[in-house]
């Protein structure tokens, strides 16, 4: 009697809700964030403390984006 093959369904990506713009990739390497003491991040992966701090203080972190 052949075994049963489990097969594993992979979760779907996460869908933006309707009527909110998609957030653009960072681009992997590139500044997207920096502060005055050099501090730095490209955006991916969770933020910095140095930048969870700023935005727990009441800043936005818009006013660290770089263009």
């Amino acid at each position: 009697m052949p075994a049963e093959e489990e097969t594993v369904a992979e979760p779907e990506p996460a869908l933006p809700k309707a009527g909110m713009p998609a957030m653009p990739k960072p681009t992997p390497g590139v500044v997207q964030y920096a502060d005055a003491s050099g501090n730095s991040w490209d955006g991916s992966g969770p933020m910095p403390e140095w930048l969870l701090r700023a935005v727990r203080a009441g800043q936005t972190p818009d006013f660290f984006k770089r263009s």
